[in-house]
């Protein structure tokens, strides 16, 4: 399963591609929507992103600076990225 490339953008009552390619539409009047309706377009908008940070993390393989320094991570916290990855790419989760 792919998802629409590019950064997605709220634009009016509609969450866009960078390319005005309309993802979602909300209700025709977005002025009226509450806090918690516009935090979860939000959410909905920053999902390519924070799917490619979660990859990124997953696949860091890379020596940080080049000065042995490396960025630790807790199998714990690691498992978890990953569901989260396999869920947004429609996969089976890991359990």
């Amino acid at each position: 399963m792919k998802h629409t490339k590019g950064e997605w953008l709220i634009e009016g009552n509609e969450i866009v591609t960078d390319d005005w390619r309309m993802i979602v539409k909300l209700p025709d009047d977005y002025r009226t929507l509450t806090d918690e309706d516009r935090t979860n377009a939000q959410l909905i908008a920053s999902a390519p992103e924070l799917l490619g940070a979660c990859k990124r993390v997953v696949n860091c393989k890379e020596i940080v600076g080049g000065m042995g320094k490396a960025i630790l991570i807790s199998y714990e916290t690691l498992s978890i990225i990953e569901q989260a990855i396999a869920k947004a790419e429609g996969k089976k989760e890991r359990r």
